[in-house]
């Protein structure tokens, strides 16, 4: 899935769609349908010292934050444990700096 274009508002519509029924909702998925989360690498803007903050803004459940450090820029932070892998923020970044990956392979990238 690429959320180049926008991200997932968990619709279902995809489970609904696949011809062959691959995709399923369980009670045990339903809540973070996939194990993903996003994570922001060191081409983000802010990190660099630039005003950014379209990835928070568009971050419905909150898991980005912007601390101000000593110097007057922002760290930028994902919450792992609010980020429910939408990838609303991907699409929005104008440094494409954040991709939302499986959470065994997040170990790179910036998160809190």
């Amino acid at each position: 899935m690429t959320f180049l274009r926008q991200g997932c508002d968990y619709c279902e519509a995809c489970v609904r769609a696949c011809p062959e029924s691959a995709l399923l909702i369980t009670q045990e998925n339903q809540v973070l349908p996939w194990a993903q989360q996003s994570v922001i690498n060191d081409q983000c803007f802010a990190q660099k010292g630039i005003v950014c903050r379209s990835c928070g803004e568009v971050c419905e459940v909150s898991a980005i934050e912007f601390k101000l450090v000593i110097g007057g820029s922002s760290q930028v932070n994902i919450n792992s444990a609010v980020c429910n892998g939408c990838g609303e923020c991907v699409h929005v970044c104008p440094a494409q700096a954040i991709k939302v990956l499986k959470n065994s392979d997040n170990s790179k990238g910036i998160t809190s």
